[in-house]
């Protein structure tokens, strides 16, 4: 089990990376062997990091960019089709036409999909699930000490926005309701959706547990009909709501990719998904 100090060793590690992985925009070259080019959903970003930092201890020679802004699932799926990536990293599974194109997806880790607002907003405690609809809705629009609520959402296409039309018929509706509102902050990715929810007084909106530890964003889930968030209620199924990683490969990965795989699969490179918020897959 990795301790709290050696997962906080590996989060300053991150801040080395320029020594080890190279963190940049997607170049219009294919990847080479011996490098790997990364990128996928966004609460995957952080988790990756930390793992490439590892495996690059015991892989010399190997160079891994993990592309920024993060291109989200479709994006990098499409990275990989293009050739322009070696590994995606996708919140949803392929869809028909990519299999076509012969990538291949393995699932292997579930984090809670959230509701999260500021710590900083210490009245906060959650809401029921009936009550979630009404805030996506607009009938609620304040916090329960009075003070103004501010949604923030994601793209109609996102992955997040999907996650929470599948919350419930009630979150279905209310979400059709939502995306065709005025005046509310719909920002690109998955990180910068945490730092709008951090830094807008009174902010509320869809993350996941392993963005929020991985990237020790001063955010906390809100508890949904008295559940919080968490590996162990999402194992437990007291907590339905999670956010799949799929790993997505082209049709002849290199040896480099399988390396990194191998290694993102074995019970080091578990333990630390595990202490960046990853569950086990879930069905």
């Amino acid at each position: 089990m990795v301790t709290s100090n050696t997962y906080r060793s590996r989060l300053a590690s991150v801040a080395r990376l320029s020594l080890v992985v190279i963190v940049a925009f997607l170049s219009s070259t294919a990847a080479q062997a011996d490098s790997l080019k990364v990128s996928g959903t966004g609460s995957s970003i952080g988790p990756i990091k930390i793992v490439s930092a590892a495996f690059l201890e015991t892989a010399p020679g190997i160079e891994i960019e993990v592309i920024e802004p993060a291109m989200g699932s479709g994006g990098s799926i499409k990275g990989v089709i293009g050739g322009f990536l070696d590994i995606s990293l996708s919140a949803r599974p392929l869809k028909d036409k990519e299999q076509a194109e012969g990538l291949t997806a393995e699932k292997i880790a579930t984090t809670p999909f959230i509701i999260a607002t500021a710590k900083a907003n210490t009245g906060a405690t959650g809401f029921s699930l009936k009550e979630l609809a009404e805030i996506y809705t607009g009938k609620i629009t304040t916090w329960p000490d009075g003070s103004r609520l501010r949604l923030i959402l994601r793209p109609s296409k996102d992955s997040d926005t999907a996650s929470l039309r599948k919350m419930s018929p009630d979150m279905a509706g209310a979400m059709t309701v939502a995306v065709a509102m005025k005046g509310i902050d719909f920002p690109a990715t998955d990180q910068d959706a945490a730092e709008m929810i951090a830094r807008v007084p009174g902010a509320m909106g869809s993350s996941s547990l392993a963005l929020i530890i991985s990237e020790n964003r001063p955010l906390k889930p809100l508890a949904i009909d008295g559940i919080v968030p968490s590996v162990e209620t999402m194992r437990k199924g007291a907590y339905p709501f999670a956010k799949p990683l799929y790993v997505v490969t082209g049709p002849k990965p290199s040896e480099a990719t399988r390396r990194f795989i191998a290694f993102l699969t074995s019970e080091r490179g578990w333990e630390i998904l595990s202490s960046a918020g990853y569950g086990p897959p879930m069905p």
